[in-house]
Order: structure tokens, then sequence, then C-alpha cells
């Protein structure tokens, strides 16, 4: 004859908390006492694992997935776009009558630059 008598149901914490490895100590610590008890900590532990891997994965995909398409942007608005050329030819566009750097007029400058980038930048 066997001394079985139920376990609290605190036992389901272990798989809970700790997934595979808490279901496992629950397992073997109840199994004498209460063998369905222990079936189903394990059970628990085992489902909770792999939902957590399951979770862990897609999250992976969808952050893999989602740097490729921002790098794919990234590279095509590097490839399209040479910031020193519209430096340059805003720099020329607002330089002063003597073309120096010092006669550049601020204001013209940043209009023109800003006037650029929005329309690149701009969704």
């Amino acid at each position: 004859m066997s001394s079985e008598h139920k376990r609290s149901w605190a036992w389901y914490l272990f798989p809970v908390f700790f997934n595979i490895f808490g279901g496992l100590f629950a397992y073997y610590a109840i199994r004498p006492d209460d063998p369905k008890k222990a079936r189903e900590c394990l059970n628990i532990g085992i489902t909770l694992t792999a939902i957590t891997v399951g979770v862990l994965l897609a999250g992976a995909a969808i952050t893999a997935i989602t740097l490729d398409e921002i790098d794919s942007v990234v590279s095509g608005i590097g490839n399209d776009l040479d910031m020193s050329d519209y430096v340059a030819e805003c720099l020329r566009q607002s330089a002063g009558i003597d073309n120096t750097i010092e006669s550049v007029d601020v204001d013209a400058f940043a209009w023109c630059l800003e006037s650029r980038y929005v329309g690149v930048f701009a969704p």
C-alpha cells in the first residue's frame, strides 16, 4: 500500500516561475505522495518552456525582419544622398559677394539645407 496524500496547490508555482526546472523539481519532490499532481507540474513546466521559447524565437524573427527593413531604407538613402554635395550647393547659394566663408548668409544656408533635407527625410 502506498501512503498517497494530496499535496498543496503551491507546488504548481514551481513550474510557473521556473518552467521546466521547476516542473522537474516538483515532479521528483511530490511524485511518491501525489503522482497525478507531479505529472501536472511537469507538464506545466514543459508547456511554459515551449511557450517561452516560441515567444523568444518569434521576437527574434520580428527583430531581424525589422532591422533588415531599416537597413535597406538607410542604405537606400545613403546611395541616393551625398551630404557633401548638398552642403557645397547650399554654401554656393548663400555665399556673399566675395565668396568667402565669412560672407555666408547663415539664414540662407540654414534654409537651403532645411529645404533639401525635409524633402529627403519626410515620410
